[in-house]
């Protein structure tokens, strides 16, 4: 769950990036980076390196303004999809605050995506978390591909009448901040905050 620290009046949340291989979820960590890098003094941290396709999981954090007069700190996490973590995967879960889903928009792709989350669905379940209750923003990468899915019937397959959803191309830095900042608006504007330890002083 987010953290508060009153103290310093920050927020600390924890977001994870899940999808299937080859989604874009450390390309869009790597936008994220490159939009904001200007504001950090902080770097995306990759185990295995940033030319390797397949990391253990990749770590980044941002900064993204104030809520409420506290600043918020974004603690962002790819999920790996390996069959063999799936222990980490849980570990990561736990204490999650919400969640990018990355759907592949392109067809060939779409069975990997609807698999990856029924596997997400199931590890809110055994993190003892509702499905309903959890922020999810769910987003349509590679939509500049000629055989991308439309939009409303991947809204169809993957049943999200009412969840939020943004369109990207990662690679090209297109609807990773809006996506980003679709999930954290979700969070903040359901905590109770409160009011920051020098609110009222000088």
């Amino acid at each position: 769950m987010a953290i508060i620290n009153e103290e310093n009046n920050e927020i600390h949340l924890k977001i994870l990036m899940i999808g299937a291989q080859g989604c874009g979820k450390t390309t869009n960590l790597q936008s994220l980076y490159k939009q904001t890098a200007g504001d950090l003094a902080t770097r995306l941290f990759d185990l295995h390196g940033m030319s390797n396709r397949n990391p253990f999981f990749d770590f980044l954090p941002l900064t993204l303004g104030k809520h409420h007069s506290h600043d918020v700190r974004a603690h962002l996490y790819t999920l790996p999809h390996h069959e063999l973590l799936e222990t980490m995967n849980h570990s990561l879960l736990a204490g999650a605050d919400g969640a990018v889903f990355i759907v592949d928009s392109r067809l060939s792709k779409l069975p990997d995506s609807e698999e990856q989350f029924r596997k997400l669905k199931n590890h809110i379940r055994l993190a003892h978390k509702s499905i309903a209750d959890f922020p999810i923003v769910v987003q349509f990468n590679h939509r500049d591909d000629p055989q991308a899915v439309p939009v409303d019937a991947l809204r169809i397959a993957f049943h999200l009448e009412n969840a939020p959803t943004v369109e990207s191309v990662a690679v090209q830095d297109i609807g990773t901040v809006e996506c980003l900042d679709a999930l954290a608006d979700m969070i903040l504007n359901h905590m109770e905050v409160p009011a920051p330890l020098d609110a009222g002083l000088g």
